[in-house]
């Protein structure tokens, strides 16, 4: 290789990569004839930017896209309107959520872009290492044997990110606010955020808030003993039963292990419901008595 290919190698990395840097997919479909995988990172990036761009209703472009939107009301958790009906307030409680599920499609979609810059340059240098463009063949079959896996865990992932990850910091963030009857229940009243003040408001001495101390360390303090005993007792007390079972002596081992699947196979909702009716006779009948 001598070095004007040297130049005109390193110029495609270049290349590629501002290109990819510039706008998603435009260093694959402009330099790298990568159509497949450019076209369809443009419209990942075309979509965000519509919904960051565009406003929901009217579509004016004034960068107040429901993305925006949703994250500036994660931030003021909505605005008085003491004029209006309740139902058409702003509930602070509903922003929350809706502004960290935008959030979490904003850190998806910085994540896909930097993933877009990095494959650019990759797929640049192994093109200057081959010295040709991959066929149309090479390129179906590098999609089916490399990109299926992603694609295949995609939903994985959505489900994990909006059923798992947004609950857990919903239930982080409302430690922050003043979420409390009567003054800031949503919608007839706002949320605020409040920072540090419900944990100093709860380690502080004095003026009665110990008892929010004694109570959290009651709850913290059983959580802990709830899950090493449950893990405990779940995988020492299923040993026991599995080396048990596994003995030729028994003879009604199958019935025993059909038993073992009744809790899982029964839905866990079910059971709470049941044992709801049955507490609830107990707790009632001393009153109507």
């Amino acid at each position: 290789m001598n070095k004007s290919d040297t130049v005109i190698h390193d110029n495609l990395i270049k290349k590629a990569t501002i290109a990819s840097c510039c706008f998603m997919g435009a260093g694959q479909i402009l330099y790298l004839k990568q159509y497949i995988r450019g076209i369809a990172l443009a419209i990942s990036e075309f979509i965000f930017l519509f919904f960051v761009i565009f406003q929901s209703k009217t579509f004016i472009p004034n960068f107040q896209g429901p993305i925006v939107t949703a994250l500036i009301e994660l931030v003021t958790l909505g605005d008085p309107h003491p004029e209006l009906a309740v139902k058409f307030r702003d509930h602070s409680i509903f922003m929350m959520i809706t502004g960290l599920i935008a959030l979490i499609i904003c850190i998806i979609y910085i994540c896909l872009y930097i993933f877009n810059i990095h494959d650019a340059k990759k797929s640049a240098k192994q093109i200057v290492a081959d010295q040709k463009y991959p066929s149309m063949s090479e390129t179906k079959s590098m999609i089916s044997e490399k990109a299926f896996p992603y694609f295949g865990i995609l939903p994985a992932i959505g489900l994990i990110a909006f059923f798992t990850i947004i609950p857990l910091l919903f239930s982080a963030l409302v430690a922050f606010t003043n979420y409390s009857s009567p003054d800031h229940i949503p919608p007839n009243n706002l949320v605020d955020w409040v920072g540090m003040e419900n944990f100093i408001t709860m380690f502080s001495p004095g003026n009665g808030t110990n008892v929010w101390f004694s109570a959290f360390g009651r709850v913290a303090l059983w959580t802990l003993v709830w899950a090493f005993f449950a893990t405990f007792t779940c995988y020492f007390a299923g040993m026991f039963f599995a080396v048990v079972l596994s003995d030729n002596r028994i003879k009604i081992a199958k019935i025993y292990r059909t038993i073992f699947i009744l809790p899982y196979a029964v839905p866990t909702m079910l059971s709470l419901f049941i044992w709801q009716m049955v507490l609830l006779g107990q707790l009632t009948e001393p009153l109507l008595n």
